[in-house]
Formats: C-alpha cells, structure tokens, sequence
C-alpha cells in the first residue's frame, strides 16, 4: 500500500517464499526449543519458591520468632532516633552527574539500581555538587524521602563503600551506632517495620516519609553479633537468589539465540542435543 501504513496483501502474502527445512529438522528443532522453555520455567519455578523461603525466613528471624543457634538474650526495645543519627542530603540531581568524580547516590536509585546494600556506587558529581550536598559515610543505611507508592516507602539500602559519597535530596541518611547495617535494611524491608512505614506516609500521588516519622520507629533489636549473623543469613538467601536469576537470564539468552538460528538454518543441532531431544 502507499503512504506511511504498508499492508501486505492476501496475493503478495500468498507468494511469500519462505525457506522450509526437511521434517526431521523442524521435529529435531521444535525438540531443542522445548528443551530450553523447560529449563527456563524450571529455573523460574526454583527462583518464585526460593524466593518465597526467603521471605518467610526474613520474617521470622527479623522479629525474633525463630532465633539462630547460639543465640538466646533477649531483644530490646528502642525509638531509632536513640541508635542513630538521622540527617538528610541534598542536591545531585540529574543533569549534576557525570561519567567520573566524587561517588553520588540519588534517591530514585536506591528504587532502581541498589537492592540492600551498595558496594560500587553508579554515579559521579563534580566538587562543587558535592560541596552543595551532604557526606554518607560507611555504614549508613540510606532511605528514599518519596516515591510514588505508599508500599515503596522504606525501602533501605546500606551503603558498604569505604569511600565517602554524597547522597541527593529527598535521601534519608540514617547512621547507626551500635547497629549493623546490613541488618537493619533488612529490617527496614520487613513486614511490620514497612507496615509502619506505610502508615505514616503522606500525600497522595507522590507519598513522602519525613525525617521526624523515621526517628520515631520503634524497633525491637536483638544484640549485634545476632544482628550480624541474621544479616549473612539473609544475605547468602539474597546472593542464591541472584545466582539463580543470572542463569535464567542465561537461558533466556540461548534459548533466542537458538531460535534465532535453528529457524533460519544457519546452526546445526549438537550432537548432544539431539540425542536429548530423541527421548524427549
């Protein structure tokens, strides 16, 4: 057809030539492509039950119900604001960052880019951006003032870098004293502290968590070498976690790459995926 909109007519369509295999070629590639489809729901089915473990492991040893062996003293009770300082950046916008520099973490990265802890940060400013801005330091536990769901808010990221950074506006900047910080974004992320969270943000389609409301949280802690043994827990359940999505990505990536070239002839089956196939 003319213009901007081409159709492709039922003549033309009929034709199309179009490159067709012998039959036991197709039977031998739809067998391949099988292959690789079950290997990627099997891995996903892994990932979703992993991840639910997980969860309800971090449930449980984030509040005290299940308590790791060895451990056994009580938990304490205390407002954040008593266990830590809470300060708040500023500036490092956007259009500030550039390839090199001092080391930036802005708030709409601890939702995108960081997951619970940050050891290499993603972004850089220039001195002066960060003379304008305010120093994170080992062991702090950053938080996003904002985001566009109440469900977000208290997600925690700790920073775990030896060099001092520089953390944007609308990032919380919590530092701990006495308290691991690996632990306490865990606990942040838990069911009864997001439930906290949830309930003293405000506004409606940008939802805001103050500096005042984060101080005020009570947390219930158990002692620091118990805090330090639940964060590697969490931790190592986080990191198998991760193995397993890198090889589903793996697979998803053979699996088109396989399509790609078995449906246009241009890669001969392995040997040893025929014989798989075979007996598929």
């Amino acid at each position: 057809g003319a213009g901007r909109n081409k159709t492709l007519g039922q003549e033309e369509f009929n034709r199309l030539r179009i490159p067709v295999p012998p039959i036991a070629y197709q039977s031998t590639a739809v067998r391949v492509l099988r292959i690789a489809d079950r290997a990627i729901k099997k891995a996903t089915t892994l990932i979703v039950a992993k991840r639910k473990l997980k969860k309800g492991l971090a449930q449980k040893l984030l509040t005290g119900m299940r308590r790791l062996p060895g451990f056994a003293q009580p938990w304490r009770s205390c407002r954040l604001d008593t266990v830590s300082r809470i300060t708040k950046g500023a500036g490092v916008t956007k259009d500030e960052t550039q390839p090199s520099g001092v080391p930036a973490v802005r708030y709409g990265e601890l939702y995108t880019t960081y997951d619970v802890r940050i050891d290499e940060v993603q972004s850089f400013i220039g001195a002066d951006s960060a003379s304008r801005s305010k120093p994170i330091q080992h062991g702090d536990v950053l938080l996003p003032g904002s985001g566009e769901d109440r469900i977000e808010i208290g997600k925690a990221v700790a920073y775990m870098c030896d060099k001092t950074a520089y953390a944007g506006g609308d990032v919380i900047i919590v530092s701990p004293k006495h308290v691991n910080s690996v632990f306490l974004a865990y606990m942040f992320d838990g069911t009864s502290v997001r439930r906290e969270f949830y309930r003293r943000a405000q506004g409606e389609s940008i939802v805001h968590i103050y500096m005042r409301d984060v101080g005020r949280l009570e947390l219930r802690l158990p002692p620091l070498d118990e805090q330090c043994r639940i964060a590697a827990v969490l931790e190592a359940a986080d990191r198998e976690i991760g193995l397993l999505e890198k090889k589903r990505s793996a697979l998803c990536e053979l699996s088109k790459g396989l399509m790609q070239k078995l449906l246009t002839g241009n890669v001969r089956v392995p040997a040893s995926m025929l014989k798989e196939a075979a007996h598929a």
